[in-house]
């Protein structure tokens, strides 16, 4: 199984990855985080996670995804990152591809399992 950290502070998007991220082909299994520090811990918990999916904007906290980002990687991870959000503004997409993170529009279960799989084979 693949370990997929997804860090997000809308519950019910969440809860839709909780239940189709694990019927991906793949066979990903979803950790989930609501903030920056609950990031950290899930990371210090599962220190064989692959992929981390970071959300922009986590709010109430005002953390960016990018921040949390950046404080994984002073902790030592290296695998693979990938950055969604509902806003593409340039802003939001500068900060991403500073850290050479790919940046994806939030939308459908089977959109993120493209990606997912896509960034694994990178």
């Amino acid at each position: 199984m693949i370990k997929v950290l997804i860090v997000d502070d809308d519950y019910m998007q969440l809860q839709l990855d909780e239940i189709f991220v694990p019927k991906f082909s793949r066979g990903y299994t979803p950790i989930t985080a609501k903030n920056g520090d609950e990031a950290i811990s899930q990371y210090k918990t599962n220190n064989d996670i692959e992929i981390i999916v970071f959300d922009t904007d986590l709010r109430p906290s005002r953390e960016k995804g990018w921040e949390v980002y950046d404080k994984l990687r002073m902790l030592g991870y290296e695998g693979r990152v990938l950055a969604r959000s509902s806003d593409l503004t340039s802003e939001i997409v500068k900060e991403w591809e500073l850290r050479n993170v790919p940046l994806v529009e939030k939308n459908m279960p089977k959109d993120l399992e493209y990606h997912l799989d896509k960034v694994l084979d990178e």
